[in-house]
C-alpha cells in the first residue's frame, strides 16, 4: 500500500476520532511508531492505523493486515510501540486492537462477518478480531 493511501486512511481515522469527541494529535515527522495519538478526558493512547486493501481469500473471506514497523516491516509491533493498532479496510469497518492481543506479525479481520454461507466453517466460527470490531469504547 502507498504512502499516499496510508495517509488518507491515517487521516480517515483522525476525523472519525474527533467528530466522536476525543481529541487527536498527530506527531510531526516520519520516525514515530505511531501514527496518532487520541485523548479522551486525559486518557491518552498511541494508535497505529493500518490500512488494508489485501484480500486473504474466499475461504477466509478476510483482509491480512500487517502489524509491523520498519522498511522492510519484519519487526512486531509492541506495547513499546503503540497502545492499539487499527486495521481499516476498503468497507470503512475499523478494528481497535490493543496491541497485547496481537500474537503474531500478521492478523486477518474479516468485515463481511457473518457471512450469509452455507458453509458450516462460515457460520460456527467467529473471527479471532471480531469484539474489537468498531470497539471505540475501548481508547476512553
Amino acid at each position: 500500500m502507498s504512502k499516499k493511501i496510508g495517509f488518507l486512511y491515517e487521516m480517515r481515522i483522525m476525523v472519525y476520532l474527533l467528530e466522536l469527541g476525543f481529541i487527536v494529535s498527530k506527531p510531526q515527522g516520519d520516525y514515530s511508531p505511531y501514527d496518532l495519538i487520541s485523548d479522551w478526558n486525559g486518557k491518552v493512547n498511541r494508535l497505529q492505523v493500518k490500512a488494508t486493501s489485501r484480500a486473504s481469500g474466499t475461504k477466509n473471506r478476510g483482509y491480512k493486515v500487517i502489524c509491523c514497523k520498519g522498511m522492510n516491516a519484519e519487526t512486531k509491533l509492541t506495547e513499546n510501540d503503540c497502545d492499539f493498532i487499527i486495521a481499516t479496510c476498503p468497507e470503512g469497518i475499523s478494528y481497535i486492537i490493543p496491541v497485547e492481543q496481537i500474537t503474531g506479525k500478521t492478523i486477518f479481520i474479516h468485515p463481511l462477518y457473518p457471512y450469509k454461507s452455507n458453509n458450516s466453517y462460515d457460520r460456527n466460527r467467529k473471527p479471532k478480531y471480531e469484539e474489537f470490531r468498531e470497539a471505540w469504547e475501548l481508547l476512553k
